[in-house]
């Protein structure tokens, strides 16, 4: 980020001189856009361009980045430890000094069904969880995608001003 703070005080200013309809109103998102690029560091954003390329990165890059998807991404590690520790375990069902739970575990109830009742739960936990993630990247992409055509248009905007 740079050095010096954000401008706030200019934002009242030319609200109120400009006002916020006709000819002010594209002229205070120029100047919204002016300030807000001012603010974010070159080498953050590597191209804005609603080319192909540039929209697979930058939607990579807000992929990599967003809170949502890192917790969804815990989420479904520990799943798959809890699965695997349950997995692994299940030969332990076996050993056992009671007749009864013997023969329940060796004709498929007893421990041995709720451990796969739980190993079948944790796998509809996993599922679920790569759907959300799946669904918070397509609505990523989305919001890139927004961002940039907004982008682009207060570019043009900007071009007629200056014209």
């Amino acid at each position: 980020m740079r050095s010096h703070p954000w401008p706030w005080s200019v934002l009242p200013t030319l609200t109120a001189f400009v006002g916020s309809n006709g000819w002010g109103s594209p002229l205070m998102r120029c100047l919204v856009l002016k300030l807000l690029l001012w603010c974010v560091p070159a080498q953050a954003i590597p191209c804005l361009q609603s080319s192909l390329e540039c929209l697979a990165t930058l939607t990579q890059l807000a992929i990599e980045n967003s809170s949502e998807i890192e917790a969804i991404n815990e989420q479904l590690a520990l799943t798959e430890d809890r699965q695997d520790y349950a997995e692994a375990r299940r030969w332990t069902n076996c050993i056992t000094l009671d007749p009864v739970e013997l023969i329940q575990n060796v004709l498929g109830g007893g421990d041995v069904q709720r451990d796969r009742l739980m190993i079948a739960s944790l796998e509809l936990q996993s599922a679920e969880l790569i759907r959300r993630r799946e669904v918070a990247d397509e609505a990523l992409a989305r919001d890139v995608v927004d961002a940039v055509l907004r982008y682009e248009k207060l570019g043009r905007e900007i071009a007629l001003i200056s014209s």
